[in-house]
């Protein structure tokens, strides 16, 4: 049985994870093909934004750059803090 529904998706993460990756290729000099060979991921689809990468494939492409997913987003602040309040729950006794 198929869920219906719509995928919640935030285009400004898609585009900084984009570019991010992006960015590793060029620091290496790596061509999306050459990548794509290397990690068997749809690398060109995450960089014009058509999918958003899993943790899981964010985890290879990190493993295949040698940094952690800290690393990898260490750039990214995001979403802005709002310095919000956060409801605590009470304490059990």
């Amino acid at each position: 049985m198929r869920k219906s529904g719509k995928k919640y998706l935030d285009p400004a993460l898609a585009e900084m994870i984009a570019k991010r990756i992006q960015q590793l290729r060029d620091e290496y000099g790596h061509t999306q093909e050459f990548l794509i060979d290397r990690v068997k991921l749809d690398i060109n689809r995450y960089e014009i934004c058509d999918r958003l990468p899993t943790l899981m494939s964010l985890r290879k492409i990190c493993e295949f750059y040698d940094i952690t997913l800290s690393d990898f987003f260490l750039s990214m602040n995001y979403p802005p803090k709002t310095n919000k309040v956060i409801e605590r729950m009470p304490k059990k006794e």
